[in-house]
């Protein structure tokens, strides 16, 4: 109850309080009257009892309408606005009221209206806009027009001239209007703004989204550019989260940019860039493998080295089905290899071991020496040798050479390759070189200048140009390179100039001259320092004093002026200092050296390798300090890729840090952050065997398969594989390769084989010969044509061909001939006391698989012109 009654004290107090506050007052308007016409004004309203600002208004009224104003500035005593441009242009009397504004639910305070007038001017009435806004269309502005009139007393129109004109080029910013007219009563002017605005954003022009592959494990240096211009700026400088050029890790980076203008107008834009390291294993086998068996039972012991790296060239282990060092039987056998990376990725090879028998020996090879001949023309030589081939069973084997004897050789060497193939499919090959070198012929023909002499520009000698050519009868004009070149700088004393001149055929001529350079006479000798070498003293540079004189055999002591001066500011860098020395006789030497002023690098402060352990499988968020300073410019902030507090994959990542100073001189450094891997058991996976799959179609054959993996913490986790199950397999042996990671970022891996085969042979639907029957027997050959109908699984165009006739007839043995894969001539022919006979055409399809099938069609030779056929007599077989 007391704290009520405190409240509702409190309450009372502030409604009294309220009640109490006073009504706004105005004491004063100034000025409290103006002249029609003019641009714009300003009201003073002096009073008592304003709120002020935000809580004061002003409402102005008269007989053209009423005006809610907020004040420009405001206090408790005073008020200031600018006057609506339709009061500014009628005459007439207007009110003018302050309110201050309502709060906390409570009730507005009005003041008492104060009077202001609007009179006539003495000039003209002018009629002005209150203010135009265009916006910038070009650097230099905007095109901006308007419109103004005058009025004279009388209703009469004056003339009106503004500056600047209507219609012209008005320059970003606000530029003020002033215009005159005047009549017989007087003058009047005025004025408005013209405001030139710029809320155009620049146009930023960045790249689509980029996807590169990684040059490293830490990812690659990517490239890109961002441009902007504005169109009152002009060209402007982007700034992007990530610099061209710098080190973008695996995976994907968006890269913000954005651009401001000078009138704070920006514009915003990003891309992403995505660096994929999709680089198998280089995995390395032997070519085929051709033995012969050693043992009784046909086979050979065999072994083999295949290799594998990975992208950073490190080794990788590569498995082998069957491994290296096992007996292989007398045939082909293909021996299928992997090898996997730490990233899981696989690549897949395949190489045979073939197992000949022992009895079978390889052909013998006779091929030529190595041969060297002459080019008969630009385009080489023809150039025939002779290799032969001989076997112990099959005798003179034919040799097969690639490029063949006669071929056109180009000049420089190539290899030919000989082989040769006995009747078991046993080959030897073997090579040698033919090179072609070319033609001899006569060298180009050299013109040199004779000896010249000069007298030296200054101590250091003279610079001496002349003219060297050469001609070549095939080549015309060949270049001359001489040694020293033409228009070098030439030493006092004698040098020998050597000049060479190669046509085409590498012929060489070479030739010298001499070039002497004689010291200057009646001129001064010029004494000067050596480039001097300092550092710099701040970041202006440094101040270096020199010595430099002269002496003449006639004027003795000669002054020197040197460029800049001794004692001067040099700045950072190199600067040539130019001198010279003028004697009586208006001889001058002049002279030069240099003076560098050095500023050193940054130093640069690292950290040692440092080493955490694993977040979770990704890795592990890694923070460092880095700190750069430099002998000018104190403490320099250093960029490292990748950031400090990024998140560190598991295994060893480079930090690449720099720091540059005001100079741009640059100090580069690298440590190295090493995330330990999870520790714990490997997940087990349960993959099937290898298997053997009959092929759907063309494109192979939809495996599905069950593969699974287990952890001893997790139990049962997800399996990856690829090819996934129930994927389209091609043709041929496939390797599935399957991992699984635990929760600890553990990462168990495994693969099995899945080898896609197509042995069925194709369906035959119908086989139809035409004619089928044979009218009249008048012993004639006939052509019959077989039309068969077939399908293949895989093959979708299956070849068929006619393999044998059969006849019913046994004396008919050269009754009927095959002419064409499924043509052939059948006799129209049959025993005159005999039942008909009947010829059975034997048909066999076959796919691309090898697969083959048979089938038959039959043709009557009929007892009568009926076509009925007899039952067929015993049939005999008879192939051609």
């Amino acid at each position: 109850m007391r704290r009520i009654a405190i409240c509702l004290v409190a309450f009372l107090a502030a409604a009294r309080a309220f009640a109490e506050r006073p009504a706004p007052h105005i004491d004063e308007l100034s000025p409290a009257k103006m002249t029609v016409g003019m641009a714009e004004a300003f009201l003073h309203v002096s009073g008592r009892d304003f709120l002020g600002s935000p809580n004061t208004s002003v409402t102005i009224s008269g007989a053209i309408g009423s005006w809610d104003i907020k004040p420009n500035t405001a206090s408790s005593t005073a008020l200031d606005f600018w006057l609506p441009p339709e009061v500014l242009r009628t005459v007439g009397h207007y009110a003018v009221v302050v309110h201050n504004l309502p709060a906390d639910g409570e009730e507005g305070r009005d003041s008492a209206p104060a009077d202001f007038e609007i009179t006539h001017s003495a000039g003209p009435f002018l009629f002005l806009p209150h203010e135009i806004k265009v916006e910038a269309t070009d650097r230099d502005g905007a095109i901006a027009t308007y419109a103004v009139s005058a009025t004279s007393a009388n209703g009469d129109a004056a003339d009106v001239t503004c500056t600047p004109l209507s219609g012209g080029k008005f320059p970003v910013g606000t530029t003020t209007v002033r215009c005159n007219a005047a009549d017989e009563n007087g003058a009047s002017a005025g004025e408005f703004p013209v405001v030139i605005t710029d809320h155009t954003p620049p146009a930023l022009s960045i790249p689509n989204d980029i996807a590169v592959q990684a040059e490293s494990q830490s990812g690659t240096h990517v490239t890109y550019s961002a441009t902007a211009v504005d169109i009152v700026d002009g060209p402007l400088m982007v700034s992007c989260s990530v610099a061209s050029g710098a080190l973008f890790p695996i995976g994907s980076t968006r890269v913000y940019c954005s651009v401001g203008d000078a009138h704070a107008n920006a514009a915003q834009g990003s891309f992403l860039v995505t660096v994929f390291d999709d680089t198998r294993p280089r995995l390395s086998l032997p070519d085929d493998i051709e033995v012969r068996a050693t043992e009784p039972d046909g086979s050979a012991f065999v072994t083999f080295m295949p290799t594998a790296i990975d992208y950073a060239e490190r080794s990788l282990l590569v498995f082998c089905t069957p491994p290296s060092a096992s007996w292989f039987q007398t045939g082909t056998t293909i021996v299928q290899c992997h090898a996997t990376d730490d990233q899981e990725r696989t690549t897949t090879g395949a190489f045979r071991v073939i197992v000949t028998p022992r009895t079978i020996a390889h052909p013998h090879l006779a091929l030529p020496w190595d041969i060297t001949v002459e080019a008969q023309s630009d385009d080489g030589a023809y150039v025939p040798f002779s290799a032969s081939a001989y076997d112990d069973a099959d005798g003179e084997l034919p040799v097969t050479c690639t490029p063949p004897s006669d071929s056109l050789f180009p000049l420089g060497t190539t290899t030919v390759t000989c082989s040769a193939t006995n009747s078991h499919n046993i080959s030897t090959s073997g090579t040698f070189h033919v090179t072609v070198v070319a033609s001899s012929g006569p060298a180009p023909v050299l013109t040199l200048p004779d000896d010249i002499t000069v007298e030296a520009e200054n101590d250091d000698g003279a610079h001496v140009t002349f003219t060297a050519t050469a001609h070549d009868e095939h080549d015309g004009s060949v270049p001359v390179v001489c040694s020293p070149s033409s228009g070098s700088l030439f030493a006092l004393g004698t040098t020998l100039v050597t000049c060479t001149a190669v046509n085409n055929h590498n012929k060489a001529t070479t030739g010298t001259f001499h070039v002497t350079v004689t010291p200057r006479t009646d001129r001064p000798v010029l004494t000067l320092p050596d480039d001097i070498s300092v550092d710099a003293e701040n970041g202006d540079g440094a101040h270096v004093t020199f010595t430099a004189t002269a002496h003449d055999d006639l004027d003795g002591d000669v002054a020197v002026t040197c460029t800049p001066a001794s004692g001067s500011l040099f700045p950072a860098g190199a600067t040539t200092v130019s001198c010279s020395a003028t004697n009586s006789l208006g001889h001058t030497t002049t002279g030069t050296f240099h003076v560098f002023v050095g500023v050193h690098a940054p130093v640069l402060e690292l950290p040692a390798t440092i080493t955490t352990a694993a977040e979770s499988s990704e890795g592990a968020h890694v923070s460092f300090t880095a700190t750069a300073h430099d002998e000018i410019d104190g403490t320099l902030p250093v960029t490292c890729t990748p950031p400090s507090g990024s998140l560190f994959p598991i295994g060893m990542t480079p930090v690449s840090c720099s720091a540059t100073n005001a100079h741009g001189k640059s100090a580069t450094g690298t440590f190295y952050v090493r995330v330990t891997q999870l520790e714990g058991p490997a997940p087990v996976l349960t993959l099937p065997a290898n298997m053997t799959v009959e092929a759907e179609s063309n494109a192979g054959a939809h495996v599905t398969y069950t593969a699974s993996a287990h952890d001893d913490v997790d139990g049962v986790i997800p399996i990856s594989c690829t090819p996934a199950s129930g994927a389209m397999f091609p043709f041929g042996a496939i390797s599935v390769v399957c991992s699984a990671t635990n929760s600890h970022g553990i990462t168990a891996s495994g693969s099995f084989t899945v080898n896609v085969v197509d042995s069925t042979p194709p369906a035959i639907a119908d086989v139809h010969a035409s004619p089928g029957v044979l009218w009249p027997p008048n012993h004639q050959l006939v052509a019959v044509t077989v039309s068969v109908t077939m399908s293949d699984t895989v093959d979708s165009s299956p070849t068929a061909h006619i393999v044998d006739v059969l006849v019913s007839d046994p004396d008919a043995d050269a009754d009927w001939q095959i002419t064409g894969p499924l043509t052939v001539n059948l006799r129209a022919e049959r025993r005159g006391d005999g039942p008909d006979r009947i010829y059975t055409i034997v048909v066999e399809a076959t796919d691309s698989s090898g697969n083959t099938s048979m089938s038959t069609a039959t043709v009557t030779v009929s007892h009568d012109q009926s076509g009925d056929v007899a039952p067929p007599a015993r049939q005999r077989a008879v192939r051609h």
